[in-house]
């Protein structure tokens, strides 16, 4: 995947439902990185009136570009479009405490580490030409996911 061209709707590639694809566009991506928007308004999930999106939600977009990236990926090789889990995150760091309304956040991430299943990104939040939210966010990816949830349906 290089300097990858696609068309789509952002949610062509994030195996979530509406209201739940908080991306709203597809940038960019790369054989390593993938860089997609959000647009803060007053319809935007999580939205706090008079003060925007808390900054914390960045954790959850951050994750959603990573979905991306994994969908991106089964959507070049006629894969089915997987889901995937958060693990947890490492130094995030959250610059600010909201995000106001109007804004248009760039969302980084690039891969650290990936074996196929577990996976390491480490993903920026830009706003006005600077990082407001970074971090390291560890995935999980399983071969078969389906039959993973249906062992803790059990």
């Amino acid at each position: 995947m290089c300097n990858v061209v696609f068309k789509g709707s952002i949610s062509d590639i994030v195996p979530h439902d509406p209201p739940m694809v908080l991306l709203d566009r597809f940038v960019a991506a790369t054989e390593s990185a993938l860089e997609a928007e959000v647009h803060i308004t007053e319809g935007s999930p999580f939205y706090c009136p008079e003060k925007g999106v808390p900054a914390y939600v960045g954790i959850e977009y951050i994750a959603q570009a990573i979905s991306a990236y994994n969908g991106l990926l089964s959507y070049q090789n006629n894969e089915k479009i997987e889901l995937g889990f958060l693990l947890g995150s490492r130094r995030v760091d959250l610059k600010c405490a909201y995000f106001p309304v109007g804004s248009i956040l760039s969302i980084l991430v690039n891969v650290s580490f990936n074996d196929g299943e577990m996976a390491v990104f480490d993903g920026t939040i830009i706003l006005d030409g600077q990082a407001v939210v970074t971090g390291r966010i560890n995935a999980y990816q399983p071969k078969n996911p389906r039959q993973l949830i249906k062992l803790t349906q059990e």
